[in-house]
């Protein structure tokens, strides 16, 4: 038997044991992780009420930016701040900024920006972004 043939049946082996143990390792009764619309949906804590010993579910409050942006904010806000706010927050911040359709795509763009200019003004971002607003 030549080496070739000793190497490629050792590869085409190997590649089938890989192949059995990746699929032996996937599940077809697994639950998809959970999206982030719905662990905002489930966010809270829960306590046990004393009369009824059913769980109860509170609201969590958290510090997160209001998702409600005005047009004075929207012009002082920094691409920090931009980049910490929600994704309907920045849409309604690009939207407060005079931005009339596509406010969420450009909102998604401007965020993607700010990246490499965190202390530059968000309304300078989305100025050059559209500039006929």
């Amino acid at each position: 038997m030549s080496c070739t043939r000793l190497i490629r049946s050792g590869l085409l082996a190997g590649a089938l044991a890989l192949t059995l143990s990746l699929a032996g390792c996937s599940s077809d009764d697994a639950e998809p992780a959970p999206s982030a619309t719905t662990a905002k949906q489930t966010a809270g804590t829960e306590q046990t009420t004393g009369d009824t010993g059913q769980p109860t579910r509170e609201p969590a409050t958290s510090g997160a930016p209001s998702s409600a942006v005005q047009s004075s904010t929207a012009k002082a806000l920094s691409c920090r701040d931009f980049r910490a706010l929600e994704d309907d927050g920045r849409a309604a911040a690009v939207a407060a900024l005079g931005v009339k359709s596509n406010a969420d795509q450009v909102a998604t763009v401007a965020a993607t920006v700010c990246l490499s200019r965190l202390d530059d003004k968000v309304a300078d971002v989305v100025g050059e972004l559209v500039p006929t607003r």
